[in-house]
């Protein structure tokens, strides 16, 4: 029995590990698909011409939505947003 304690306590702290990782990924729960959407229609992927960010479905551009719902949950404004991409990735995601 002194040998289950050890492995018990292992799977506990793990278990309790893992959940608060989750907790802390799920950022940007309150932000609806359609608000992210809402701006990343209005941009176009910095990697793959003429395709609005919204629809792409390269990695890239699904890291990029997700950094747009990661702005918006932390306040930025579409302005803001929309800024950051043309900061960062030139004039052409807004052509």
């Amino acid at each position: 029995m002194k040998k289950l304690y050890p492995i018990l306590l292992f799977v506990l702290l793990f278990a309790l590990l893992s959940v608060g990782t989750v907790a802390a990924q799920d950022g940007g729960d309150d932000v609806s698909d359609d608000e992210v959407n809402a701006i990343a229609r209005e941009l176009f992927c910095p990697v793959c011409e003429n395709t609005p960010l919204d629809v792409c479905e390269t990695q890239a551009c699904k890291q990029w939505r997700e950094l747009i719902r990661l702005k918006l949950s932390e306040g930025w404004t579409e302005e803001e947003i929309k800024q950051y991409f043309v900061d960062n990735y030139g004039a052409r995601v807004l052509d």
